[in-house]
């Protein structure tokens, strides 16, 4: 017989994330290129994380983005961006995920895993951090 936790575990999936840090002085020029890149690979629960605020909590405890973000010179605290991406056949299309109603109109195709890039969908998540970097 099933356990809660064996249901728990089985309602889980794993998304790519692609995690780029920004910078953006003071004056509002915004790099062109990231100061920083990482990927990762992020479960998510169908039970946990059908709350916007619930996955972005959960993203930045599992990545430790605060702690990269320091270990680069930058700030803890930043704007995070999230968007899901899939190939297409004009290229990659991302849609943003800014709001609540969002991620509950994208979360089941996360969940499903059903994209067109490498067999799932992943996640886009852009950093941006206003300032100069400090000296870590």
């Amino acid at each position: 017989m099933a356990t809660t936790r064996d249901l728990e575990i089985s309602s889980e999936k794993t998304v790519r994330a692609v995690v780029s840090f920004f910078l953006v002085t003071e004056s509002g020029q915004t790099s062109s290129q990231p100061l920083h890149k990482e990927k990762f690979n992020v479960p998510i629960s169908e039970n946990d994380h059908k709350e916007l605020r619930n996955f972005k909590h959960h993203l930045m405890q599992f990545t430790g983005l605060a702690d990269i973000a320091v270990s680069k010179g930058l700030e803890k605290s930043f704007e995070m961006s999230i968007a899901r991406v899939q190939k297409a056949s004009s290229g990659v299309e991302a849609f943003s995920l800014r709001t609540q109603d969002a991620w509950k109109h994208e979360f089941p195709k996360l969940i499903e895993g059903s994209g067109m890039l490498q067999g799932k969908h992943s996640l886009s998540i852009i950093c941006i951090f206003v300032g100069e970097p400090v000296c870590a």
